[in-house]
């Protein structure tokens, strides 16, 4: 434009100078009849064609970058593989408390349910992914529910999943976003499947025979303008896997700020631990591990420290057409609660830890009446249990799953019982297809005065919070069923 503006100047200096170049030639021979006016109306003309020119040149121009860069696009997408997957289940149950001294609402309950997670995953190349899932949460009532101009009741939409994943030239593997994250501790410490899907990012490095995980989280961001409100996790990990063993080392770090909900201070819960799964003999495979807790007193309002151990150990083998398992699990604890604690205390989480339908939940019970399950430790009263699973065939189509538990050793204050509980269940899945299962089940579970469900978690102020009062105790009786399409 520039460039344009100087020529523009020197042809009017030009002209005026009635130096004749570049003028056609009949305005050479009449250039000293012209008036001013008519030359500077003729140069005028000249200046407006030259615009016009310059204008087309530029329209020209633009239309050409713009098929470049549309034909570049067509290119990108055409290496791009997008990927659905997902899940629609809907659960229903009857479930029955005799005896019934349930603290707040948890009385009878008969529901149905509807969820629905929906993925969409982009493959942009070998090295480059994003992962995104959007869940509808659980909806009942009638056809009206999503509709509130019917009179349904609200629903909610919600992003689960955000996950931007890279992987390296050395196969180390970068992923950052709304991370499903999991444990090495057969679930027991924090679970994706139970919602522990907080902002995060992660980094897997492969190390001699194993990898090495690292991951910073923020569970809980507070005020965006304030510093000191966060509830964060750091976890690093190495995981080992030679000829069918495996074994894991970790370390987890809770930072809960001041204003977090927790104390005053900012203080800090870790876990650290070691865990295994190799062959035996006989057809016999064993899984389990050993971990320890400290948490600072000022995140549970006690006059000392809390820290234990706890321990798993799970048994299994093929048994005639099925598969056997038993699991061992104990974790110290006391009576004001300072014994072990695993993150989902804090979290207030659960995960698929045990076998049982009540005081554990499967995938089927886990639902509305799930309230009366506990985390390994009782939310760090102490808790000792003794589970034996049996899953087996029955034709093609069907097969059967069967489970009991003794739940007990607890540490409870005020007079309550040590045992929490004894917990059966009996379930029949029919595969439809191969996306498509439906269970049916029965659970029964007798329940005593010192069940400090899962929910509950960790509260500040040196107070356990209970089930039910003291005193009492109930027969849950559950009918359940769930339809689910995976994919």
């Amino acid at each position: 434009m520039k460039v344009f503006r100087i020529f523009i100047i020197s042809l009017v200096l030009f002209i005026c100078m009635n130096i004749s170049i570049g003028f056609p030639a009949d305005y050479v021979q009449n250039k000293k009849q012209m008036s001013i006016e008519e030359k500077i109306e003729y140069l005028q003309r000249q200046i407006d064609e030259l615009k016009r020119l310059l204008k087309k040149e530029r329209e020209s121009r633009e239309r050409k970058r713009k098929q470049l860069i549309q034909v570049r696009c067509k290119e990108r997408s055409s290496n791009v593989v997008v990927k659905f997957g997902g899940q629609y289940r809907i659960n229903f149950y009857n479930a029955r408390n005799e005896k019934n001294n349930v603290q707040g609402d948890h009385d009878d309950q008969r529901a149905a349910r509807l969820r629905i997670r929906q993925n969409i995953d982009f493959v942009f190349s070998e090295n480059l992914r994003t992962h995104l899932q959007i869940e509808l949460q659980h909806v009942s009532d009638n056809v009206t529910t999503t509709d509130l101009r019917l009179g349904g009741k609200s629903t909610s939409l919600s992003v689960r999943h955000a996950v931007i994943t890279y992987l390296f030239g050395n196969k180390s593997v970068l992923q950052a976003g709304i991370l499903p994250l999991h444990d090495y501790f057969h679930d027991a410490f924090f679970s994706s499947d139970w919602d522990y899907n907080p902002l995060a990012a992660c980094l897997e490095v492969p190390v001699l025979k194993g990898k090495l995980r690292f991951f910073a989280a923020d569970l809980k961001e507070g005020e965006e303008d304030v510093a000191q409100d966060d509830f964060l996790h750091y976890q690093a990990d190495y995981i080992m896997d030679i000829n069918g063993y495996s074994f894991i080392i970790s370390g987890t770090a809770l930072n809960l700020q001041e204003d977090a909900s927790y104390g005053k201070d900012d203080a800090w819960h870790y876990n650290f631990g070691f865990a295994y799964s190799l062959p035996l003999i006989m057809g016999w495979k064993i899984n389990g591990f050993l971990a320890a807790s400290y948490t600072d007193k000022k995140l549970i309002g006690t006059n000392e420290d809390a820290n234990g151990i706890a321990l798993l150990a799970e048994l299994t083998r093929k048994l005639n057409h099925g598969k056997f398992s038993l699991l061992l699990s104990h974790a110290t604890g006391d009576k004001d609660g300072e014994g072990f604690l695993p993150p989902m205390a804090f979290s207030k989480t659960f995960g698929y830890w045990g076998y049982t339908g009540i005081l554990t939940v499967q995938g089927p019970t886990d639902t509305g009446f799930d309230f009366d399950a506990v985390n390994i430790s009782n939310n760090g009263l102490g808790l000792t249990t003794v589970q034996a699973k049996y899953e087996f065939p029955l034709t093609d189509k069907f097969s059967g799953y069967t489970a009991a538990g003794w739940f007990g050793n607890t540490h409870s204050s005020e007079g309550r019982d040590s045992m929490l509980g004894i917990d059966l269940i009996g379930m029949c899945t029919y595969k439809l297809t191969d996306l498509l299962r439906l269970d049916v089940g029965f659970a029964y579970a007798h329940l005593m005065d010192s069940i400090s469900g899962y929910f509950q978690g960790v509260q500040n102020g040196g107070r356990i919070p209970f089930n039910q009062d003291v005193d009492q105790e109930r027969d849950k009786i559950v009918t359940f069923g769930r339809l689910q399409m995976e994919f």
